[in-house]
């Protein structure tokens, strides 16, 4: 599991409000790109799956901010470079 977690400004009803559009934005292009099979490949690890397993939150609070956090489970394929060895 991951969590993706940001510090955003929360002084402002408004501010909650553009922050709680973006990550219901973010949620929905997750799923989205999951279903469409719009998975990354990075080095020798190709993403098979990624599902939101806790939608977002807001955690830690001050004064001006707060963290929001949204959990994933990301299942994932390593393929490890081969080795060439001399002789082969």
């Amino acid at each position: 599991y991951y969590q993706f977690s940001a510090r955003l400004d929360t002084q402002y009803n408004a501010d909650r409000k553009e922050n709680a559009s973006w990550l219901e934005t973010l949620e929905h292009w997750i799923v989205e790109n999951n279903k469409s099979g719009n998975l990354p490949t990075i080095n020798d690890i190709s993403v098979d799956e990624v599902v939101i397993t806790s939608s977002y939150y807001i955690g830690l609070t001050n004064d001006n901010t707060s963290v929001y956090s949204l959990t994933l489970a990301i299942k994932y394929t390593y393929f490890p470079e081969t080795e060439v060895t001399e002789g082969d």
